[in-house]
């Protein structure tokens, strides 16, 4: 696959075209229909491969990034320690 990364984007639609036309002229009208569905659905798969594969990457991306929810969990609890300093503080300020 190391090809395709040598050709434009233009070439690689050049190249599609080509092999579309040359299958085409060697099979009738329902052979045509039958090969040109099948193609479909082996690129659909192959991008549906490939959608999952990126969804399921920036899942772990985003999960690490925030620790599963460990995060939240960390900030909550630092908030609270805050929070009871804070009560603390103005107890001794207020003399109790």
């Amino acid at each position: 696959m190391d090809n395709l990364k040598c050709l434009s984007p233009n070439e690689l639609a050049a190249l599609a075209a080509v092999v579309g036309v040359a299958i085409a002229q060697k099979l009738d009208i329902d052979e045509q229909n039958v090969v040109g569905a099948f193609i479909n659905v082996v690129g659909d798969i192959v991008s549906l491969i490939a959608a999952q594969g990126e969804f399921l990457i920036s899942e772990e991306e985003d999960s690490s990034e925030n620790g599963d929810g460990k995060g939240n969990e960390d900030l909550q609890k630092q908030i609270d320690e805050l929070r009871d300093y804070i009560r603390a503080l103005e107890c001794k300020i207020n003399g109790q």
